[in-house]
């Protein structure tokens, strides 16, 4: 055994073994209710003694018992005070050498407090066992009967855990809540009503080390910033089970984050409003809180997350790639020369023009599936398309926790979008399937839908998107001209509306849209609607 192993299998036999009680006779029942003040009060704890043994015998198994159904296993509550008939108090250790019967006389309850803030309990929870592991190998700490509940649900993964691992750059690894020792993770009275069973923590190296992103670098653009008093139930849940960066400036959601940290539970107000997210720090210590009120709140987009995308677009271009090469080969021979850098420049707009042209139409056919992919980071843009042209790329609204994979395009009258998931899968727009004649002829029932944001449109178009199609689309040079290509197809339309590679322009009034949508059991979006508000 190494010395590792003696000193968790020392701490370990301290704090959950005790003595069976051996006596035949004198074996009575005794209660210990808890009278610590605060909002954390445990119920009766009633276990077996017997009146002729230590005090010990019966104080530890107490703490076993009541540990078990209240605190982390790999931070337990040792430390306790006895109240005693004559006021004053004194800690259990100090009735070691008494019997139970001296301690309890005629009695069988015993009151007592925690001592949760002492020197002696601070002490404690430095001995425990999990400082000699990461979170992600801490399996083997966890005892059998210390289990996620079934309420605790199972989180979307950050767009990064699927990535491809390149060494030397970080990747998610997927660990069970469990492994980190936070007091409110276990205790029913703590504890927020909704938690995660599962954290992707960002690791790096073949040995996994921790990846500590910084508290002040900027990990979420604007347009993904949510500002928690407007939050859903849902739109918070899905943020947890990773890194969230924040900023406690409610001045804008364009001031300086102050913090992240790693999501794991959210607490409801008494309308069932998100409240307060719950959060470790950066280091998985004891948590942050983000309060509703708080500027605002995002999910961290780290390297990783920016790679899939990256990979996924690499994917889409392979197969035009020697088509593109050979095109721009013979545009610099016609010419006779490579050019200035601006004319190269030009020659590779005009390729994706032509790219873009191709599959708007291809779109738009009659009889064609109106078919948007979205990719792994499960994301939809909203609002008006013309703001995306700026330095900063603005969208108004950013709707996180959306299903991955094909969907469904649809308008009806009045500018009534209608994106709804179809399948895991890819989009080809250069060999789009034959309609199979289930093109979606009605709108989603009212009454599954939930309000997911909204925006206004001034003298601008009203557009909904598939984030990572529309980054990969108008990424690179020439990124204006490339929105503007896109909002010129729905001024070109033959109708109110054009499809474009991942999503729809609309040629709507000017005003407030409101943007709705369906989620599965699990709380994923499913459905999203778009139209103008009544």
């Amino acid at each position: 055994m190494t010395d590792v192993e003696a000193k968790i299998a020392e701490i370990e036999k301290r704090w959950w073994s005790y003595s069976p009680v051996v006596a035949a006779v004198d074996v009575i029942e005794l209660t210990f209710i808890d009278a610590t003040d605060g909002a954390e009060r445990w119920e009766p704890e009633r276990v077996p003694c017997s009146a002729s043994e230590s005090f010990a015998h019966a104080a530890q198994r107490f703490r076993v018992s009541a540990n078990k159904k209240y605190r982390h296993p790999f931070l337990p509550a040792y430390h306790f005070d006895l109240l005693l008939d004559t006021g004053r108090r004194a800690t259990f250790d100090s009735f070691d050498s008494r019997t139970v019967a001296d301690v309890i006389g005629d009695k069988y309850e015993v009151s007592y407090e925690r001592n949760d803030e002492g020197e002696a309990q601070a002490k404690e929870e430095q001995e425990t066992p999990s400082k000699y592991f990461e979170p992600w190998d801490r399996a083997r700490l966890l005892p059998s009967w210390c289990t996620a509940p079934d309420s605790w649900f199972e989180p979307a993964p950050p767009p990064g855990f699927f990535a491809r691992r390149v060494k030397g750059k970080e990747y998610y690894l997927k660990v069970p809540t469990l492994h980190i020792p936070c007091a409110g993770i276990r205790s029913p009275m703590l504890q927020p009503q909704i938690i995660t069973r599962f954290l992707y923590l960002p690791v790096t190296g073949d040995v996994p080390t921790a990846y500590l992103p910084n508290d002040e670098k900027n990990y979420v653009p604007v347009s993904n910033r949510l500002i928690p008093t407007a939050l859903t139930v849902n739109t918070a849940r899905s943020l947890l089970g990773r890194y969230v960066q924040y900023s406690k400036d409610r001045g804008s959601k364009k001031s300086k984050p102050t913090s992240v940290g790693v999501a794991w539970g959210l607490s409801l107000d008494n309308e069932g409003r998100p409240d307060w997210m719950h959060c470790l720090n950066r280091r998985f210590g004891r948590a942050n809180v983000i309060h509703a009120n708080c500027g605002w709140v995002g999910a961290v987009i780290l390297d990783v997350d920016m790679r899939v995308s990256e990979e996924v677009e690499k994917e889409d271009e392979d197969e035009d790639e020697d088509e593109d090469v050979k095109r721009e080969s013979q545009d610099v021979q016609k010419d006779g020369s490579e050019g200035e850098g601006g004319n190269e420049e030009r020659e590779s707009f005009n390729v994706w023009y032509e790219k873009a042209q191709r599959w708007i139409g291809n779109l738009n056919t009659e009889d064609a599936p109106r078919l948007v992919e979205v990719g792994q980071d499960g994301t939809f843009l909203a609002g008006d398309v013309e703001s995306a042209k700026g330095d900063d790329g603005d969208w108004e609204l950013s709707i996180p926790g959306v299903k991955p994979g094909v969907w469904r395009m649809s308008v009806f009258a009045s500018s009534h979008v209608q994106f709804i998931w179809d399948r895991e899968g890819a989009v080809d727009y250069d060999a789009l399937p034959t309609s199979s004649g289930d093109m979606l002829q009605s709108e989603i029932d009212d009454d599954n839908l939930e309000e997911l944001g909204m925006f206004t449109v001034d003298s601008g178009k009203a557009a909904l998107f598939s984030q990572s199609v529309f980054d990969s689309l108008t990424s690179g040079d020439e990124r204006e001209a490339k929105i503007e290509t896109l909002i010129d197809a729905a001024i070109d339309g033959r109708g109110d509306e054009e499809y474009v590679p991942g999503g729809v322009v609309v040629n709507g009034d000017d005003g407030t849209y409101v943007v709705e949508g369906t989620r599965a059991g699990d709380g994923i979006v499913v459905a999203v609607r778009m139209r103008p508000l009544e």
